[in-house]
């Protein structure tokens, strides 16, 4: 990796360890539709829960909740409707995932059960997932929230 693409790089993701709850101020379970508009404009089509959006340097899929605790929702949680669930960040530059300095020790490695070499790095407590390929670059970044905030935000049942 060249330097001029780690600083590329570091200035998307604000270098450090790189697990952090969240991309660009923008944190699942807390942050709002408005808060994602304000930062990336509005989605490149339209849209409800899966929005899409584009930068110069990434493309930005942001998944938004629907109703509080809806009964048909997989993983239905209690946040007010247009919060962000996840944002997946996929750079155009792919860095090398030994270059983000990461602590892997905080990690589950799985690897992908189709392509191989293909694996994903995640971090329950932090709430981040990377996706890297068999030449160890990541492909895509992806905040869901931190196990913290998910286990605050579930749904209680009700009696």
């Amino acid at each position: 990796m060249s330097i001029i693409q780690i600083i590329l790089w570091m200035a998307l993701f604000g270098g450090g360890t790189h697990d952090s709850r969240g991309w660009k101020g923008i944190v699942p379970l807390n942050s709002t539709r408005a808060d994602v508009e304000r930062l990336l404009g509005p989605p490149t089509e339209p849209c409800s829960i899966g929005c899409d959006y584009d930068t110069e340097r990434e493309g930005v899929s942001v998944r938004y909740s629907g109703e509080r605790c809806a009964a048909g929702d997989g993983n239905p949680l209690n946040v007010p409707p247009n919060t962000v669930i996840s944002i997946t960040v996929y750079p155009a530059v792919k860095p090398r995932l030994l270059d983000l300095k990461l602590r892997m020790r905080k990690f589950t490695r799985t690897k992908d059960p189709e392509l191989n070499g293909y694996s994903t790095y995640t971090n329950e407590e932090s709430g981040v997932t990377y996706e890297v390929s068999d030449k160890k670059r990541v492909l895509s970044i992806q905040w869901f929230g931190s196990s913290r905030d998910i286990r605050n935000s579930r749904c209680r049942p009700t009696r």
